[in-house]
């Protein structure tokens, strides 16, 4: 497909010259459709190309399909000093993906913020009779203790910059959290817990019970943030990519509509539009004018070497005044 790419890109510039970049535009866009998803798997990997030729041509879906990823892995582009000088090709893209970047983090940190505030089932008032009596607490020591687990670990990851903060924003940390069971505090981590608090094993046993429960209402926090949904073409199922692919582009933010508004605005005085022919047609007469210019500087150029020739000629065959005195 970096083939095909190349090839559009040449086709988008003899159109650009023609003045028809609208009309073969779409004829691209179905031509590089049916590949299906060996197209998209060439979007997903260079989306920074992609991107400003879905821009010539106005193809919404080649856009938002780039625009996905763009968001979704921005914090690794950016940083990449030719994929970023690439994306300055369309107006206004780079504050456009920050724009969708900071809501996917603030996103992020309200998910971060559910899980560690998270407390499930009945554990913040086990009775319905007030004042709660500490014996009803006491009843759900070992689910704290369960809870308290969870918190241990997930704000280690957070504070070792593994959430939002991550290249990833977090991506395969909530990977975790929604796989549950064994994906994470599995029996290795459980064993260094059950070492700095000793127990017995049929209460540790509870404990484990409880953080699997725990961990299935974490996965639920996780479903429920949609951070994990997928609202590209590519089947991420298949072809997985390690950032998030959740960006929901709002149609009114193509950068070229309002290019296209101000251009469709009316003056007072309606002006002549030239056509595709018509700039064709300029095209050419620039180019063969182009011509004519260099041609008359070339034949100028060669009259005066001619003269240059004859002058030295005419003092070769000229007597020396060493020669007229003797």
């Amino acid at each position: 497909m970096i083939v095909a790419l190349e090839d559009c890109y040449k086709l988008v510039k003899i159109a650009e010259h023609l003045g028809c970049t609208r009309i073969v535009g779409k004829s691209i866009e179905v031509a590089l459709l049916k590949h299906g998803q060996k197209f998209f798997i060439s979007i997903k990997n260079a989306p920074h190309q992609w991107a400003p030729l879905a821009y010539s041509v106005r193809s919404e879906l080649i856009f938002r399909e780039s625009f996905v990823h763009l968001v979704g892995n921005w914090k690794n582009i950016k940083n990449n000093h030719h994929m970023a000088a690439t994306l300055r090709k369309v107006p206004g893209m780079r504050g456009l993906i920050e724009k969708y970047h900071r809501a996917l983090l603030a996103r992020c940190k309200d998910l971060e913020l559910q899980l560690m505030s998270e407390y499930p089932g009945d554990i913040a008032a086990p009775s319905q009779i007030l004042p709660i009596k500490r014996e009803e607490y006491m009843k759900n020591i070992l689910v704290h203790l369960a809870l308290m687990f969870f918190r241990h670990w997930l704000g280690n990851y957070l504070i070792s910059d593994k959430g939002r903060h991550a290249l990833d924003c977090g991506y395969n940390l909530y990977r975790q959290i929604y796989a549950a069971g064994e994906s994470y505090m599995d029996k290795t981590v459980m064993n260094s817990f059950h070492h700095m608090w000793p127990m017995t094993q049929r209460a540790f046993t509870v404990v484990e019970n409880h953080l699997g429960e725990i961990k299935e209402v974490m996965k639920q926090n996780v479903v429920k943030s949609k951070l994990l949904d997928s609202t590209c073409q590519l089947d991420i199922r298949k072809h997985p990519v390690p950032y998030f692919t959740c960006t929901d582009f709002k149609n009114e933010d193509f950068p070229w509509l309002k290019e296209d508004a101000a251009a469709t605005i009316v003056s007072p005085k309606r002006m002549y539009k030239a056509g595709g022919n018509e700039i064709a047609r300029q095209n050419f007469e620039a180019s063969r004018r182009a011509q004519e210019r260099e041609q008359v500087i070339e034949d100028d150029e060669a009259e005066e070497n001619e003269s240059e020739v004859d002058v030295e000629e005419e003092l070769d065959g000229m007597p020396s005044k060493r020669a007229r005195t003797n």
